[in-house]
């Protein structure tokens, strides 16, 4: 009962200029009280006493740059504006009627109750077979976990195995939940920068540099969210060399057992609907893949393409993921339409979503700048547009 308390203001204190925010922390610190709470939450009702009760930790992230990009652009459509979101990384592809039907099936047949902590049998054999079939590797049930999602799978791992101090080393541009991911788990995140030039790879010799008695993880993204970069096996084989000299830096493969403990103790098991879902999409047909494949490459294609006429815009091609990461370096110094001058590419962001209502995500989110990263996983109608708009946008600059 005291968490609950704690939750409901949590949740307030995220939006304290809320209707109910004053109230549901008045309601939430008598509750506490009424509860035998003898430390008081906040000496009156300002929200800069009570933010005080709330933990250390949260200070130490910040909210996700691409969910409030994409949260912008919606508020603007609500508002009239005519945006173009390219922040999110979801394709505008349906799900596949098959693997619908198998939901629905999993909710007609009563499949709807808790499951294993760490996915039911037939998902994990289906995991299992995806990774023979397509990839060559032999993995049995008992390697397998499964979670809600990525984000959840990768903090698992990080919460269960790094200490106060263990450094974790990032290729820069990166994820942007990487580093906040290591901070929420006591690490410290250590970035290393690549360059456009050399495909936003990490080298062996800039990995070899990173590494310090502390390091306990290397994050490798392949593809990669921003950039699109793909490593080839020889690129792996270079890094695999740097890493067998170092032994303290951990791998995956050895947390199976204490990531589903803190699964059970956090989320418990992944949604039963969604895991006989998943099945389905591992085992069902596959001829929707190279379908969709074709679609991003004839997109990724085009917005490579419109991107490099836009002045001061400089596109690398991406060999994977349907992200691009072009360098907005030579707009840096001009004047927007506005009159304001570009002096970040979080300026130039923001100038583009007010002037032509195309909504990307700064570089320096991700690490790495002066740059911007579009999702081409919408519409190609919207896309071309999009692009459109900011060739005027960029040709408008003075």
């Amino acid at each position: 009962m005291r968490l609950m308390a704690l939750i409901d203001a949590t949740a307030t204190a995220q939006n304290p200029t809320d209707f109910s925010g004053t109230k549901r922390i008045d309601a939430c610190r008598m509750r506490v009280r009424a509860l035998g709470g003898s430390r008081p939450l906040a000496g009156d009702r300002t929200t800069e006493n009570f933010m005080a009760f709330l933990a250390d930790t949260l200070e130490r992230v910040k909210p996700s740059p691409t969910i409030a990009v994409t949260d912008k652009a919606r508020a603007l459509k609500a508002a009239g504006r005519d945006v173009i979101g390219l922040g999110a990384g979801e394709p505008d592809f349906d799900t596949p009627d098959n693997i619908k039907q198998a939901a629905i099936r999993a909710i007609e047949g009563g499949k709807t109750k808790y499951t294993a902590v760490d996915g039911i049998p037939e998902l994990k054999s289906a995991i299992a077979r995806k990774f023979k079939r397509e990839n060559g590797l032999d993995y049995k049930p008992s390697q397998i976990s499964v979670g809600t999602g990525g984000k959840q799978v990768l903090y698992n791992a990080l919460v269960t195995t790094l200490n106060p101090g263990d450094e974790v080393i990032i290729p820069a541009p990166y994820w942007v939940s990487y580093p906040d991911m290591v901070l929420l788990a006591t690490g410290e995140p250590v970035a290393v920068e690549t360059r456009m030039e050399d495909g936003f790879k990490l080298h062996p010799e800039a990995l070899e540099r990173a590494i310090t008695p502390k390091t306990k993880w290397i994050i490798l993204n392949s593809p990669s969210n921003p950039t699109g970069a793909a490593y080839t096996r020889a690129d792996l084989k270079a890094l695999t060399e740097v890493l067998v000299m170092h032994p303290h830096v951990w791998v995956l493969s050895a947390l199976i057992s204490a990531m589903a403990t803190l699964q059970s103790q956090a989320t418990s098991n992944p949604c039963s609907i969604s895991q006989w879902a998943a099945v389905e999409a591992l085992d069902g047909p596959q001829d929707f893949i190279p379908r969709h494949n074709k679609v991003f490459k004839e997109r990724r294609d085009l917005v490579v393409a419109m991107l490099n006429q836009a002045k001061g815009i400089a596109c690398p091609k991406p060999q994977g993921a349907f992200y691009v990461y072009p360098s907005c370096g030579g707009t840096i110094g001009k004047l927007a339409p506005s009159g304001k001058r570009l002096e970040t590419d979080e300026d130039f962001v923001t100038e583009l979503l007010d002037a032509e209502g195309v909504a990307v995500v700064q570089g320096t989110a991700f690490g790495s700048g002066p740059a911007f990263r579009i999702s081409y996983a919408t519409r190609t109608e919207d896309l071309e547009e999009a692009c459109r708009r900011i060739q005027r946008f960029c040709g408008n600059l003075k």
